[in-house]
């Protein structure tokens, strides 16, 4: 089954899964979804984790959206997910079985080493196949990702695009490191005006191409 979290207008959606041992499994995760709001946080050593099935008929399935659709009548899905913190020498994981896509339609957030209020943790693990921030074309809403701290750590076996078709923002501080399996993109087609900034002492970017 997916995961969702704000599926709606006007809906507020919030999950926390804390503490070592701690999982929540889904075929699919969405976080605010038709207009609605949600957030999630994967706090001090649990672990978020996507599945594809043997079957793999769905067509979603791995995958993670934040800030998915819109409503028809207009209203901004927005969608804030968190990974941070250590239990036990345990670091928060998510482990995404295929792509993340921060920023649809909507507006998305991924924080790796942050809380939900924006406190630096500086610890925290997603791992994903590709990551795209910043999807649709006219997306011109603040997308970001941010990963802070000498343990936060962003791993894809393919790419990371920062800005496809719409906005997107990718901000590393702190001696983060950011590991991109092929390529590393900022504002790949026309119109998109994304921007990346890595700063501080040990804050690293490996990528295959830039």
């Amino acid at each position: 089954p997916d995961a969702i979290f704000g599926l709606g207008v006007g809906s507020i959606g919030d999950g926390l899964v804390s503490d070592t041992g701690s999982v929540l499994r889904a075929h699919s995760v969405f976080v605010g979804r038709d207009g609605g709001t949600g957030q999630l946080a994967i706090a001090n050593g649990a672990e978020l984790r996507t599945e594809i099935t043997a079957q793999g008929s769905a067509t979603r399935e791995g995958e993670t959206y934040l800030g998915w659709d819109n409503a028809s009548t207009g209203e901004v899905a927005d969608g804030m997910l968190a990974v941070y913190g250590e239990d036990a020498g345990n670091i928060a994981t998510f482990n995404n079985a295929a792509s993340i896509f921060v920023g649809v339609e909507g507006r998305g957030e991924l924080r790796i080493g942050r809380d939900l209020d924006g406190n630096t943790v500086g610890s925290g693990v997603v791992n994903a196949a590709s990551l795209i921030v910043g999807d649709a074309d006219g997306n011109d809403l603040d997308n970001l990702v941010v990963v802070d701290g000498a343990n936060a750590q962003v791993n894809t076996t393919g790419s990371i695009v920062v800005g496809d078709a719409g906005r997107g923002v990718w901000e590393s501080f702190n001696g983060s490191t950011t590991t991109a399996g092929t390529s590393f993109n900022v504002g790949v087609r026309d119109g998109s005006v994304s921007t990346a900034l890595f700063d501080g002492t040990g804050t690293t970017l490996t990528a295959l191409n830039l």
